[in-house]
């Protein structure tokens, strides 16, 4: 099983670097981190699937937030892809395959 990333949850990770009160050493895990993971880049092909869950969502009346919507948007262009979160608003995406490992 190959571990990833999508460009957009990157910059989430990055964000939480920046805010954190231990900058140097969450620095460090997240650079480290970063050597082994792939990170799938947010394409043509996952914009249009972005727009899909957008008007999904919305249809439904349960928005989510737009960085969520943007990852499984990455997701349902990747074969055999697992969206692994504790999140729980992902799981009114439907086409995609999650899994909490935070249990």
């Amino acid at each position: 099983m190959q571990t990833g990333e999508t460009a957009t949850g990157l910059g989430e990770l990055w964000s939480g670097v920046e805010c954190s009160s231990s900058r140097a050493r969450n620095l460090a895990s997240l650079r480290h981190a970063l050597s082994k993971l792939i990170v799938w880049p947010y394409t043509a092909d996952a914009a249009e699937e972005y727009g899909r869950i957008f008007a999904e969502l919305r249809r439904a009346g349960r928005p989510i937030q737009q960085i969520d919507m943007q990852i499984c948007a990455v997701a349902r262009t990747l074969p055999n892809c697992v969206v692994v979160t504790k999140d729980s608003d992902l799981g009114a995406i439907s086409g995609i395959r999650i899994e909490n490992w935070a249990i």
